[in-house]
């Protein structure tokens, strides 16, 4: 009988911006199918849906920069061991490369602690 091997599921608060982020500088811009498989899983759960651009009145201004109102606006969010080792690989990249902005700072100690 093959060995099935156990996942765990790991909750994330992401605020909208939070979110934005992690899908610009956390994740790989090219890899293997598997790997670009899974940056699209994420991205999937992360991405902004029409009643969230509704509701937090997301918008474009300045030729491409986003806008909402209500910057208390967490969502939980679930991803496996596979996908927070991926975010948490991205983390460390950033900050190996000594890239990590005050801006990304909170952001890399929430997922690297998880």
């Amino acid at each position: 009988m093959a060995k099935v091997e156990k996942t765990e599921n790991i909750m994330i608060e992401f605020s909208i911006k939070d979110r934005l982020l992690v899908m610009s500088y956390f994740l790989p811009k090219e890899g293997n199918i598997l790997i670009m498989t899974m940056v699209n899983d994420i991205r999937s759960k992360l991405e902004l849906i029409q009643d969230e651009i509704k509701k937090y009145n997301i918008r474009e201004i300045d030729g491409g920069r986003l806008m909402w109102k209500e910057p208390t606006n967490k969502k939980q969010f679930t991803f496996s061991t596979a996908e927070l080792e991926m975010l948490r690989s991205g983390v460390s990249k950033l900050d190996k490369n000594s890239k990590v902005t005050p801006e990304l700072l909170s952001l890399c100690l929430v997922i690297r602690g998880k």
